[in-house]
């Protein structure tokens, strides 16, 4: 059985956007830092945004704190992604 030649055509383009789509993904933060520490994104809205977010950072990692590694530009939504620091040892 041959398959008719325009239809070999949709499915090698199928093929190629669904490869070109998964690729797009490969763009999300990484898991962790490069020292080995988790992150965590913590999205906010509201009229405090920004201290809300924070706020909610430091109930996370208490007293050891944490690092920002990147936070969203803009107006809305407001996200920030964090890493807790290491407790002192």
């Amino acid at each position: 059985m041959r398959i008719p030649a325009a239809l070999a055509a949709i499915v090698a383009l199928s093929v190629t956007l669904s490869v070109t789509t998964l690729t797009g993904c490969s763009s999300a933060p990484s898991l962790f830092t490069s020292d080995g520490r988790p992150t965590q994104r913590i999205a906010c809205d509201g009229a405090n945004s920004w201290s809300d977010c924070f706020a909610q950072a430091d109930s996370l990692c208490g007293a050891s704190g944490y690092d920002i590694v990147s936070r969203s530009e803009g107006d809305a939504p407001r996200s920030v992604l964090i890493a807790c620091r290491r407790a002192a040892q």
